[in-house]
């Protein structure tokens, strides 16, 4: 009986092996023999270089910008998947050493991702004329770290801030990373996602570090998010800090946008120093939702510093949440935007209130087609739309411009009732 080699197997039977396989291990399995290699470079094997996912480590970049060379298979990806790696090794007990770890942007460690990640992008624009520009990339965070789920006591807010401090530290080493090297190799993106998927993980990129890097020189000058038309967002402020002004470059940057979605991270009164709470101490469900005022104003700022901005791009669609903002510069900045279709959720007027929106977006004038609006408060009071007699309200096509009525009240809570919203909107546990 003759010895029966996986290489005679029918395309359709490889196909399905291969579909189980890794990356490497499909690379393994090229190099077997000739034959292999040309049975293997088809659709179904070139789909893992199209969509193509690479941890912000040297060995797994030194490997990306082998697949690159040469007009390798790597030259083909159009949709590229960054992922900050937050080790094993990178726990730490007691929790207060995750406080004090420090931010540091420019590492030896970066500097060597960032020209890694850099080459491995020149080597796909030579492959492609100089013209190639990636559909996506997405930036996530992967945390390897032990007993996570363990770390969770929704009457201690330790774990919320002083455990996640590193996924912080991490998320905003990986932006400044992704964008050096995209304003190094001078590639273009169209869709671009930070740390938008809450339902996979938790995780924000830091106002201030936002600010940090759109403000430099060299990411100005290059304008790695020129072509840029989706970008979705998570900002976050695990330290209320006075340079919120990265939303202002950010959009700066994006003269072409059409799509913006953001999210606004923010943590309750106890997770801020200076205040009445200690790490250890216990406290009701309700705390997690008070902020003092010197914090909200902070948090309006975040949203408000785009208003700054010498232009703001024209956009189709435009999605808000967790912002805190003002009524003012809420319509103002729907104005100057002008989308068509305007998704509201989880937004906290600090001031004024949604009349003067809700004129603006039913307007016959209005270029508005396409309003959801979902769990919308001015100051602590949680609006109700009259029509719908509840918390949320969507309206497309004739219904559109018909008036949108409503009124406040206190929102009745139950600690069932809040925390999964906790848990959604307030970080990773």
């Amino acid at each position: 009986m003759g010895v029966s080699l996986i290489e005679d197997l029918p395309q359709e039977v490889l196909d399905n092996v291969l579909a189980g396989l890794t990356l490497p291990e499909i690379c393994n399995l090229r190099i077997c023999s000739r034959k292999m290699g040309v049975k293997t470079a088809q659709p179904r094997y070139k789909a893992h270089f199209r969509r193509t996912k690479v941890g912000l480590e040297r060995a797994q970049l030194a490997l990306f910008v082998g697949i690159t060379k040469n007009q390798g298979l790597g030259c083909i990806v159009e949709d590229l998947t960054l992922e900050g790696m937050l080790a094993k090794s990178s726990v730490s007990w007691p929790y207060q050493h995750d406080v004090q770890s420090p931010l540091r942007l420019s590492t030896s460690k970066s500097k060597a991702c960032i020209a890694l990640l850099s080459e491995a992008l020149c080597n796909i624009q030579s492959a492609n004329g100089d013209v190639r520009r990636l559909r996506s990339l997405t930036l996530r965070v992967v945390d390897a770290r032990e007993r996570i789920h363990s770390w969770y006591d929704p009457t201690r807010f330790v774990v919320i801030r002083d455990r996640w401090r590193p996924i912080w530290n991490c998320a905003s080493t990986s932006f400044n990373i992704a964008i050096s090297a995209l304003a190094e190799s001078g590639t273009s993106v169209e869709q671009m996602r930070i740390l938008d998927n809450n339902s996979e993980q938790r995780g924000s990129l830091a106002s201030n570090t936002l600010h940090m890097v759109m403000q430099r020189k060299q990411i100005r000058t290059a304008m790695p998010l020129r072509a840029l038309k989706q970008l979705s967002l998570s900002l976050s402020d695990p330290d209320v800090s006075s340079q919120l002004l990265g939303l202002r470059f950010a959009l700066e940057a994006c003269p072409e946008l059409k799509a913006l979605a953001l999210h606004q991270f923010s943590i309750g009164a106890k997770y801020l120093s200076n205040t009445q709470y200690t790490p250890a101490a216990r406290c009701g469900i309700r705390e997690f939702w008070k902020l003092p005022e010197s914090a909200e104003e902070n948090l309006t700022c975040v949203f408000g510093s785009a208003l700054s901005a010498r232009t703001l791009p024209r956009l189709k669609s435009l999605r808000l949440d967790g912002v805190y903002t003002t009524g003012e510069d809420l319509i103002r900045f729907v104005q100057r935007t002008t989308p068509h279709s305007l998704r509201l959720q989880q937004i906290k007027l600090v001031t004024g209130s949604y009349a003067a929106l809700f004129d603006y977006c039913t307007a016959q004038t209005s270029p508005i087609t396409t309003l959801d609006l979902k769990n919308l408060y001015e100051g602590a009071l949680k609006v109700t739309f009259d029509s719908t007699d509840s918390y949320d309200l969507r309206s497309e096509g004739g219904a559109i411009r018909n008036a949108i009525s409503y009124h406040t009240a206190s929102p009745p809570r139950t600690r069932f009732e809040i925390e999964p919203m906790i848990q959604q909107l307030y970080g990773p546990f």
